[in-house]
This record gives C-alpha cells, sequence and structure tokens, in this order.
C-alpha cells in the first residue's frame, strides 16, 4: 500500500500496512490517501481521508471542465462541501462574468455555451442560506498566452478614503485584480477572542460591555460572529452564529480565572475560518502576556498567513502579536484607560466597513503551500491602507 499526503506519496507499505504522517505543528485541513496494490502491482482499489476539517467547511470546486480548449455547448459540473447545518441556496454558473445557469438542487450540472475561439473564465459561486459564499473558476481557450490551471487568491485589502484603483504586485510581476468585493456585497464572519485570566478582574465587565455593543452595531442580517474565551486553555464559547441573543450570553458567562493561554486562543480562533469565504477579521483583546501556551508565536503568525484573516489587537503589548496584525492587514492598539474602549471598538468598526476583497489572477506555485510576498498599491487622495503582506499558494 502506498501512503500519501495532500497528494504527494510519503511512504509505502506491507503487512500490517501501517504508516507515520508528519502533519507539522499547527492543525491545518490535511488529505490522507491509501492505494492498495497485488503481488503484481496492479490496483486493488484506494480510498481518502480529510482530518481537521471544521464542522464549518464549505467549499466549491469546479470538476468540469478543465480542458484548455472548449467550444459550444459544454458540460460545468462542481463538487460541493456543505456543513450540516446548513442548505445550499443556489448555484450560479457564468462564462466571462455573464450569468449563464442558476442551480438550486442537485446534482449540480448544466450545460453552458462557451462561444468559439473566445478566451474567458467559466465561474461557479454557490451560497448557503445564511449568505455565506464559495467559488471556483478556470480559464479556457487561452492557448499559449496563459497558463489553464490559474488560481484566483483574494486579498482582504481595508481601505479608508475613496479610492480609484487597485494594484497588487508580486516580485517585478503585476497580478491581475479581476474583481473587487465590496462591504455591501459581502457577508462578514468575525471572531471575538476574549481574554479571561486573573488579571482581567477589574476590566471584564466593561469588556464585556463594549463586546456585545459592538456586534450588535456591526452585524447585518448576513453575518455572523464566534466568541472565544481563554486563561489557562482556550474555548469556543459559541460557534459562529448570526444569533444576537446567544452571543450575548456566551460572552456574558465569561468569568476571569487562571493565567492566559493567547497563541493557543489564536490558534483556535484562526481555525474557525476554514472554509468561511467573504469578508473577515479576528479581534484579540488581552491585558497581559502569554503564559501557558502550547503553540508558539511563530506558529501561530505562520498559521494567520496561511488563513489570511486580519487579526485586529487590543492591549497586548508582544511584539510578535503586534507582528502578526501587520503582516495579515490587521491593526494594533494598546489600552491606556476603560473609557477607551468604546472609540477603539468603533474604530474597528469602521475598518470592518472599509474592507475589500481583491480577487487576484496568480500562477501555479511551484511547492505545495508557497509564500508570495506582494505589495497593494491602492490609488487616491489621503488614503490609509491596511494590506496583507501576501499570501500561500496551497495548490
Amino acid at each position: 500500500m502506498t501512503f500519501s499526503l495532500d497528494g504527494r506519496e510519503i511512504t509505502r507499505a506491507r503487512v500490517p500496512f501501517s504508516a507515520v504522517l508528519d502533519f507539522g505543528a499547527v492543525p491545518e485541513r490535511h488529505t490522507i490517501g491509501v492505494v492498495a496494490f497485488d503481488r503484481k502491482g496492479k490496483e486493488l482499489g484506494r480510498a481518502s481521508r480529510i482530518v481537521n476539517e471544521g464542522g464549518e467547511t464549505f467549499w466549491l470546486r469546479l470538476v468540469e471542465p478543465r480542458e484548455d480548449w472548449v467550444n459550444g455547448p459544454t458540460r460545468v459540473s462542481v463538487d460541493l462541501r456543505v456543513p450540516l447545518a446548513n442548505r445550499v441556496q443556489r448555484v450560479v454558473i457564468s462564462w466571462n462574468d455573464a450569468e449563464r445557469a442558476v442551480l438550486t438542487s442537485p446534482p449540480w450540472k448544466t450545460t453552458v455555451k462557451i462561444p468559439e475561439n473566445e478566451v474567458g473564465f467559466v465561474r461557479a459561486v454557490a451560497e448557503l442560506d445564511d449568505g455565506r459564499t464559495s467559488e471556483d473558476a478556470v480559464l479556457l481557450n487561452a492557448g499559449s498566452l496563459y497558463q489553464s490551471d490559474v488560481q484566483l487568491v483574494q486579498l482582504p485589502i481595508t481601505i479608508f478614503g475613496s479610492y480609484s484603483s487597485i494594484a497588487v504586485r508580486e516580485g517585478k510581476k503585476e497580478r491581475r485584480v479581476e474583481s473587487i468585493a465590496t462591504a455591501a456585497e459581502t457577508p462578514l464572519t468575525v471572531g471575538l477572542l476574549i481574554d479571561a485570566s486573573d488579571s482581567m478582574a477589574a476590566t471584564l465587565p466593561d469588556l464585556q460591555e463594549a463586546a456585545i455593543r459592538f456586534l450588535d452595531t456591526m452585524l447585518g442580517p448576513r453575518d455572523r460572529a464566534f466568541i472565544i474565551s481563554f486563561e489557562t486553555r482556550a474555548h469556543l464559547l459559541q460557534p459562529a452564529t448570526k444569533d444576537a441573543s446567544m452571543l450575548r450570553e456566551s460572552i456574558m458567562r465569561i468569568r476571569p480565572e487562571g493565567l492566559t493561554s493567547l497563541y493557543d486562543a489564536m490558534a483556535l480562533g484562526l481555525l474557525q475560518f476554514e472554509g468561511v469565504k467573504g469578508r473577515r477579521a479576528m479581534i484579540v483583546f488581552t491585558d497581559g502576556l502569554d503564559r501557558t501556551s502550547e503553540y508558539e508565536a511563530k506558529e501561530v503568525g505562520d498559521l494567520a498567513r496561511r488563513v489570511s484573516v486580519p487579526v485586529h489587537v487590543i492591549g497586548s503589548s508582544e511584539e510578535p502579536v503586534k507582528r502578526v496584525a501587520e503582516m495579515t492587514g490587521g491593526t494594533s492598539q494598546m489600552l491606556e484607560r476603560l473609557d477607551d474602549l468604546p472609540a477603539i471598538f468603533t474604530r474597528i468598526e469602521a475598518a470592518l466597513r472599509a474592507q475589500v476583497l481583491a480577487f487576484i489572477r496568480t500562477e501555479p506555485a511551484k511547492k505545495e503551500n508557497e509564500w508570495h510576498a506582494v505589495q497593494v498599491e491602492v490609488k487616491g487622495n489621503g488614503l490609509q491602507v491596511y494590506a496583507p503582506a501576501g499570501y500561500y499558494a496551497g495548490w
């Protein structure tokens, strides 16, 4: 039998058919594959299993077409992974942003007409009943002008002020911005991480009040939030929901005790965004230094870059945490007085409303999980821009 991890063969084994696989320091989503052969090398069967995939995971993949050249009636089919608590509202199939078909039930297949020799994208966008979306696209009929397996990468960019254009450069290459989604067009998922260590005893009541007010003001009908508290351990108090009463109840249940596991909480929070599309942000409040985490700052920073979620930090003086905020396009703010809390949450709210999603066209990575540093340039007068330092190509 051969064992593979994320498509790469790792080892071969004979009876008793066991293998040890290294998943790395941070619990990320992986696919384990196994193929069985007989004595002559003929394949007998294969199986795969996904590990570290949260129940909230939602994704869409275009299964076909994948050819370089297609013309006329073309079969389009998609594969979906939908959270158990949700259902698919619709899947929209388009050609060069012109809608061609709307699917509302499985099988998620249809036929669309592709104009002869026209270069363009077939795009599929799935929408859940809670407003979340996931999409995939493939470039067709490009010949030698482009690679047919280009990918679209989503960059969250916060722009204060009116802008005329967005440019993304990767080294000497300018990456084409295929589309830009504004705050009004995309749902928001926000994670709120609250320090509940002993040192928070005097601060916690004011923080709870400010956090509840922030969520009541920030979240719209399509938006969701989750709540994590942390002391010696990190706890997911409330998975992502749009139910305001459940969010308020989970925040008010927090009681101060123990030490501070800041990095464990950040890792747990970042993993909640697995498969979540649209605008995303994580807000971390802490008044102390990490004392008891199993994860280290470097591991959390690497996970933050992979997940590509803007992290907004309040109150932390730890430089690694501030660097995570900076490289993800978030913000870092100290808290001098408790009276400043409402104003800080107001600034973060303004940042979330100013966030846009820029979808850029990229080339395949030369190796899996390859980091691509980028420079984001936004044209306009008197702008304040927060952008991620790059993205991971996971294909």
